[in-house]
């Protein structure tokens, strides 16, 4: 029996690389695997966990569009049962807000109809954002559509999906079948809700049909999917045990909009009892602020590239009693003597300039300058025996490229080049292995 081949364009850190791995070895098939992409690091990564899928590193390491279809393998290089490519998305994606748009970036897809008409590959995979579904072209001045105005470089709005329709176009001329599905890698046992449209393409002539994974998971189990898991919580990947820093008397003050989005998490989250929860640092409108503050009991939003747009957001609870010492939430509340109590923590402003600090909300602000400079903190206080009261400590910290990675579903073992930067880049550009994973397993199991 033949190996099964699988090739993987744009495969960054590895992610639809080890999901590929993991579904193959659980089936006890036997296979050969190629990746490619331009950035050393990264191909650097998928060497240094799947050091059989780059035998000759200075043909994986090169731009997709200097690669050739027909010499990918050297043995019967056209046959290819799985074509998997993550084009970039950045360019296509809303989150570039209203950032010049690059066609080169945006015309990656095309790199893909040479490998499926010089080839026999029997199926292909392609994940982007859902904005690929728009890919139109750009305008090359100022335009006004409907009333809104729409600048040079952005896509126009007038021709959404005109690209997209036409590589469709050309998939199905080249003898494919074609298919998609917006999936969400929460739905496959990841803890992290990232979604992503997947482009599922199968060559007619090779009597296979086009198959889709049912889901493991769901954000609300119900009667109807009694037999799903829940979805996983990001609580489940923080490791609790590293510490974050004290937002007060930090030597470089958090930036005004960390504040507000601090601030809006504690309105939302912190009832009876105060909980941790993440902030995602991604959007700086007012809906933005207000929505931005998460449960640990959800999974992580969405990944980028940049990394740094999770932070967890944990309150330390002071002693009640004058021997005790601080403990976070997660253990035991120190036993409650009768002299003692737990009181609500009243409202307080953080001011950043001059020598301002945390004052009551009780009195009226102090001198409003043109920036914003107040974030209001809401928590709890303990009182002591003597009637003292010891101020709630909230500690923020960025999430690591470990949990991170643990979000999106890569091995503990998993090793990142590159140093810290580089790592959560690649796991912000990475598929969840899950998530590809559950796309293979349905393939080998048609």
């Amino acid at each position: 029996m033949k190996n099964f081949r699988f090739v993987d364009l744009f495969c960054g850190g590895g992610g639809s690389i080890t999901g590929a791995v993991n579904a193959l070895r659980a089936a006890g098939e036997k296979y050969e695997g190629r990746g490619f992409n331009h950035w050393e690091t990264a191909i650097r990564t998928i060497q240094a966990n799947h050091p059989e899928i780059v035998p000759d590193f200075a043909r994986a390491c090169a731009p997709i569009q200097s690669v050739l279809p027909d010499e990918v393998f050297d043995v019967d290089p056209e046959r290819i049962n799985v074509l998997w490519a993550s084009p970039s998305c950045t360019h296509h994606s809303n989150a570039a807000g209203g950032k010049p748009r690059s066609n080169q970036l945006r015309s990656q897809p095309e790199y893909l109809l040479p490998f499926l008409r010089l080839t026999k590959c029997r199926r292909m995979f392609v994940e982007n954002v859902r904005e690929l579904l728009d890919w139109g072209p750009l305008l090359d001045k100022d335009t006004v559509f409907q009333g809104k105005k729409y600048h040079a470089g952005s896509p126009d709005p007038r021709k959404k999906g005109t690209f997209f329709n036409l590589w469709l176009r050309e998939i199905r001329a080249s003898g494919y079948a074609v298919d998609m599905q917006i999936m969400n890698a929460a739905d496959y046992g990841a803890a992290t809700s990232r979604e992503r449209l997947i482009v599922q393409a199968v060559r007619k002539s090779s009597g296979e049909r086009i198959v889709w994974p049912e889901p493991t998971h769901t954000k609300e189990p119900g009667l109807l999917s009694a037999s799903y898991l829940p979805w996983r919580s990001a609580a489940e990947v923080i490791d609790w045990s590293i510490p974050g820093e004290s937002i007060f008397n930090r030597k470089k003050p958090l930036c005004t909009n960390t504040l507000r989005r601090i601030e809006a998490g504690i309105r939302k989250y912190w009832g009876a009892w105060a909980e941790p929860f993440l902030i995602v640092l991604r959007g700086t409108s007012e809906h933005a602020i207000n929505s931005t503050a998460i449960p640990l009991s959800a999974p992580l939003p969405m990944l980028t590239a940049g990394g740094e747009h999770v932070a967890l957001i944990r309150p330390l609870f002071i002693p009640q009693q004058s021997a005790g010492t601080v403990k976070p939430i997660s253990e035991p509340v120190s036993t409650i003597a009768t002299a003692g109590s737990i009181g609500i923590v009243r409202p307080f402003l953080i001011e950043y300039y001059g020598q301002g600090g945390a004052v009551s909300a009780d009195i009226p602000l102090h001198t409003v300058t043109t920036r914003d400079r107040f974030g209001i903190v809401r928590g709890r206080i303990f009182t002591a025996p003597d009637g003292r009261m010891y101020q709630l400590d909230i500690t923020h910290r960025m999430l690591t490229a470990g949990e991170l990675a643990a979000a999106m579903s890569f091995p503990g073992d998993y090793v990142f080049c590159g140093g810290d930067t580089a790592a959560k880049k690649q796991i912000g550009n990475a598929v969840p292995p899950l998530l590809a994973e559950a796309l293979y397993r349905a393939v080998l199991a048609a």
